[in-house]
């Protein structure tokens, strides 16, 4: 087949295999196939939106020297660094660091604060109060301690007893036990304002165990006086003897 020239000498574009010119305005079309690879090269850019992280993942941590929120007196004198200890992360677990040993602590008005911070439902408070009262307990010469400041911790554990938040009960529970062990029957004269506040809890039944546990514990501390009280505010409750 004979190709014709133009005026001009050149082969026409269409028999040149020059690829023909785009009319003005008009953009290259992309066949589906070279667009479904290209999608598969370059996926979609990832946007917030999309990839939000869950805020399980990063829970808000309070901040204990710069909360200018407290709920008890614990955490703002832990704040203000009156209390004399501090959280030790550890490279296993967690525990209480003493500036000053428990045993060389004066309890008041030191024990009193730790039992107001029972309340506390933020960590570190949480972590420092309840072991930090543990080890108070703990230490020698502890029940000497507390014999003078009786009247004065009635008011902060009576208010951990009254609380709806199980966990706080629960403690404020075990901080009773371990004072009427190491106490006794000093503690009776206190029962009248301790022991109301958890006798109504055994109309639960995920608490009515711990509930008469701890009444168990009372008594056992207290004697027969002991037994007296708890059974004029706790009808339900029976002796340990019986």
């Amino acid at each position: 087949m004979m190709l014709s020239r133009t005026s001009t000498g050149r082969l026409p574009a269409s028999a040149s295999g020059a690829p023909p010119k785009l009319a003005a305005g008009k953009k290259p079309t992309q066949s589906r196939s070279a667009k479904q690879a290209s999608d598969l090269r370059d996926p979609p850019p990832t946007t917030l939106s999309n990839s939000r992280v869950s805020t399980r993942l990063n829970p808000p941590v309070v901040n204990p020297l710069g909360n200018k929120k407290h709920t008890t007196s614990f955490s703002s004198l832990y704040s203000k660094g009156g209390i004399p200890c501090r959280l030790d992360h550890g490279s296993v677990k967690h525990k209480v660091a003493w500036t000053t040993s428990p045993e060389r602590l004066d309890y008041n008005p030191l024990f009193i604060t730790f039992l107001d911070g029972l309340r506390e439902t933020q960590h570190p408070y949480i972590f420092i109060v309840r072991n930090g009262l543990k080890e108070l307990l703990d230490a020698p010469g502890a029940a000497e301690k507390l014999l003078p400041i009786l009247p004065a911790i009635v008011a902060p554990l009576r208010a951990a007893l009254t609380t709806k938040d199980k966990e706080t009960l629960l403690s404020g529970l075990d901080t009773l036990s371990r004072i009427s062990n190491l106490v006794g029957p000093s503690l009776n004269p206190y029962l009248s304002s301790l022991v109301p506040p958890i006798a109504s809890r055994v109309l639960h039944a995920d608490l009515r165990e711990t509930v008469y546990e701890t009444l168990r514990t009372c008594e056992l501390a207290g004697g027969e006086q002991a037994l007296k009280i708890i059974r004029n505010l706790c009808p339900t409750y029976s002796s340990i003897y019986l």
